[in-house]
């Protein structure tokens, strides 16, 4: 957040959000492989049928983070794995292979994971992509997901976390990370103060956010309410920013920081 910035006359004080608190300490890189196993032992129940299980593929140049993933996904029920890759073009059977594939693609820069999740899209049009990368700041997390990932998490993420990413791209719902999230409201409400707005309620935020990156279907899909309700909210919080779409809040969001 750049310190040249100033509120004009008469802006609204910048209600910072708090910033989501991580379960204990995160190793670098993230999670070792027994706190993986410990972490998803307690959600293992009865294996269900083979048909219903959600293909997923790795793709990391990362050795070791290769590890990890593939501990992650075989320790959930829920979760085949389909394969184990170092790059996008060595994937492409496995990918074409099953009908819905999520492919998990690691890479410590996020402009660099934007680019191998768009590939892998053009490789297998019905794969999937979670971009699974270092922590970023909102810019970013912006890069990242404009190409169309299908969702963001960070490598410090736990276990859960990561599964819950798999599973909502594979039924073709956006994820995006409670510390993305974070980012970009913080810049949402920067843009408010900036322009002097009125307080945005926290379902216009929550609205705003998803908005940021998917449509009022996707924004409606993850906050599990109506796209009509998406929509009132919508205008509700473009009127108060004195603007006139979500072009026009994207073109903001960006400019902010």
């Amino acid at each position: 957040m750049r310190s040249s910035h100033s509120n004009p006359q008469g802006a609204k004080a910048m209600r910072l959000p708090p910033q989501p608190a991580p379960k204990g300490e995160p190793r670098p890189g993230g999670h070792g492989l027994s706190e993986i196993g410990a972490a998803v032992a307690s959600r293992q129940t009865a294996p269900p049928s083979a048909e219903l299980l959600i293909p997923v593929c790795v793709i990391s140049a990362d050795a070791a983070v290769r590890d990890r993933l593939t501990a992650i996904i075989e320790c959930d029920p829920s979760l085949l794995l389909a394969g184990s890759f170092s790059t996008p073009e060595a994937a492409e059977g496995a990918l074409a292979g099953h009908r819905r594939c999520v492919a998990v693609v690691h890479e410590g820069e996020p402009a660099r994971a934007a680019t191998l999740a768009s590939m892998l899209k053009s490789l297998a049009a019905t794969a999937a992509a979670v971009i699974y990368t270092g922590l970023m700041d909102a810019a970013a997390i912006f890069s990242a997901l404009s190409p169309g990932a299908d969702g963001c998490v960070f490598d410090t993420a736990p276990p859960e976390q990561v599964v819950q990413a798999i599973s909502e791209a594979a039924q073709g719902r956006p994820f995006l990370c409670p510390q993305a999230r974070w980012q970009i409201l913080v810049r949402l409400r920067l843009v408010a103060a900036q322009r002097g707005a009125e307080l945005l309620t926290a379902r216009e935020e929550d609205v705003c956010v998803w908005l940021a990156f998917r449509t009022e279907k996707d924004a409606a899909w993850g906050l599990n309410i109506t796209s009509e309700t998406v929509h009132r909210h919508a205008k509700a919080a473009y009127k108060k920013l004195g603007i006139h779409g979500r072009h026009d809040l994207i073109r903001l969001l960006r400019a902010a920081g």
